[in-house]
């Protein structure tokens, strides 16, 4: 089986130097943009269909069983699998240990899981929601056994073959989940399978092509990766909790009746359609930054590095700034073509989490930032801080909401008001500014950078905004209406901000940026 410098290093460019480092990254840079595109067409395609098929109730179930589910699985395995990708040099028996680590964490976290369904149960006020966590809880088991090879292979920066086998497992599990909620009426049961199905295609294209096995378990030194683990583990949970505090409290205070359940399925889904272009850009970029800049840091040439990482930034801010001001734009069309009549009521929710989507990419791309310079500390410190400021914007938000706003939906339309609120006009920038100073970059010139795009993207806004009400008045369908908008809003933003797009993103996959 050798050691980790055949595993690590073997199909990596001859030598570790930061050009062919580099070569590595833009390579694996075109591969995932390319399988997160394709990744994002087909969830988009099938939670059209699924919207029609599986009650708003069921998808708030699922919306209050997955954060049970995520935080046992972060706690158990995300930290590890970052340290054994971070780490410059491991061996076999080191590899083997936290191969090892991982799968006895990922039952514990199965345990857990199961047990957070027990005792919220009650709490939430959802007879439903301890069968869910039951049956979902298998899937973190299943995960387990894939982690340390999804790890094997981005220390090899294979990262196009990862993605590929990450893409075919999403499509397989979609394929598996719309043909039992159409066919068969599982409901909330395809939801379920459809995690079983992605993590088994997973585990068996990670075996098959990470080209490692694991030992039987041995003695080995791995406390620093343990520590540095457990620092990025707890930040990652921090931040999964902060960023889950909106959908907690409306668990809590509407979980007990129907409606209740039916306004958190309207808005975890909502929620997670304005995140759909955060993680088209962000997804890519975290699985070639992390790794990439780990090697980079290795090399000791942090002018690379800083090229580099000031590369992903521009690009991902190139690319969300005018997906927010466009989301907000066509956001009550997207919303009645998605989900249909039934789901018009949210688009006053999706109007408020818009603007967020810009902030958070950014925002989450630091994470991997601080984990590739080995701060991993720091990260955990903020992720605390920013925690604390989301549950009371949320908390804050539901009794605003509640008092000020539509008395039906008001209080999810005050947790999202709140949850923007505090990532725009309160973390933003001091997080920012704490992330970039840890490897001695500004925040100034990064901004400076982003004024082009961001007045192009304003200009592009309004032009949408002038074409929807003229076509809408002329009695244009909604899905025709929402076509043109985007289209025209891609074509109008390109024209105006084509000098950056051409070197942030264009420039980036093709190569020709950060060299």
């Amino acid at each position: 089986m050798g050691c980790l410098g055949d595993l690590g290093m073997a199909e990596q460019p001859s030598g570790n130097s930061a050009k062919a480092i580099s070569t590595k990254v833009r390579s694996g840079m075109r591969a995932v943009t390319v399988a997160q595109v394709s990744s994002q067409i087909l969830t988009i395609c099938a939670l059209a269909i699924l919207l029609r098929y599986i009650s708003k109730e069921a998808f708030g179930i699922f919306g209050m069983a997955l954060p049970l589910l995520t935080l046992p699985r972060m706690f158990a395995t995300l930290g590890i699998s970052v340290a054994t990708v971070q780490k410059d040099s491991l061996d076999q028996s080191q590899l083997s240990a936290l191969f090892w680590l991982t799968n006895v964490l990922s039952v514990i976290a199965a345990g857990v899981t199961v047990l957070l369904g027990w005792a919220l149960t009650g709490v939430y006020g959802a007879s439903q929601l301890l069968s869910v966590c039951g049956a979902l809880a298998g899937t973190t088991i299943l995960a387990g056994m894939s982690f340390t090879h999804q790890s094997v292979l981005e220390r090899k920066l294979l990262l196009g073959r990862l993605a590929a086998i990450r893409i075919a497992g999403q499509l397989i599990g979609l394929v598996a989940a719309i043909t039992t909620a159409v066919i068969l009426e599982w409901g909330i049961w395809a939801l379920v399978l459809q995690q079983y199905v992605e993590w088994a295609i997973v585990v068996l294209g990670c075996w098959f092509t990470a080209g490692w096995k694991p030992n039987r378990p041995e003695r080995a030194k791995i406390g620093s990766l343990v520590k540095f683990g457990g620092y990025y583990s707890t930040s990652s949970i921090v931040f999964y909790a902060g960023q889950n505090a909106d959908k907690v409290v409306l668990s809590v205070l509407l979980g007990a009746t129907k409606q209740g359940r039916e306004l958190i399925g309207m808005y975890c889904k909502l929620y997670e359609v304005m995140m759909k272009p955060v993680q088209l850009v962000t997804n890519p970029t975290t699985q070639v930054m992390l790794p990439g800049l780990s090697r980079l840091a290795a090399t000791k040439d942090i002018k690379t590095l800083h090229e580099w990482a000031k590369s992903f930034y521009r690009f991902v801010g190139v690319l969300l700034i005018p997906a927010a001001v466009g989301l907000y734009a066509v956001a009550p069309d997207f919303v009645e073509v998605l989900g249909g009549e039934d789901w018009t009521e949210g688009a006053s929710i999706l109007l408020a989490l818009a603007p967020v989507v810009a902030v958070h990419g950014l925002i989450n791309i630091n994470g991997s930032l601080l984990a590739a310079i080995g701060r991993a500390d720091q990260l955990m410190k903020a992720a605390i801080v920013i925690a604390l400021l989301q549950v009371q914007g949320a908390v804050a938000g539901f009794y605003l909401g509640k008092q000020f706003l539509d008395p039906t939906t008001g209080t999810v339309e005050g947790v999202a008001v709140g949850y923007s609120m505090v990532l725009i006009m309160v973390v933003f920038a001091p997080y920012m500014i704490f992330s970039l100073s840890m490897c001695g970059m500004r925040l100034k010139p990064l901004l400076v950078d982003l004024m082009h795009p961001l007045a192009a993207a304003m200009l592009m806004g309004l032009n949408v905004l002038f074409l929807r009400g003229f076509l809408l008045g002329r009695g244009w369908s909604t899905p025709a209406v929402l076509l043109l908008s985007v289209l025209m809003g891609v074509v109008c933003y390109a024209a105006l901000a084509w000098p950056k797009v051409k070197r942030d993103v264009i420039g980036l996959l093709k190569g020709t940026a950060a060299s």
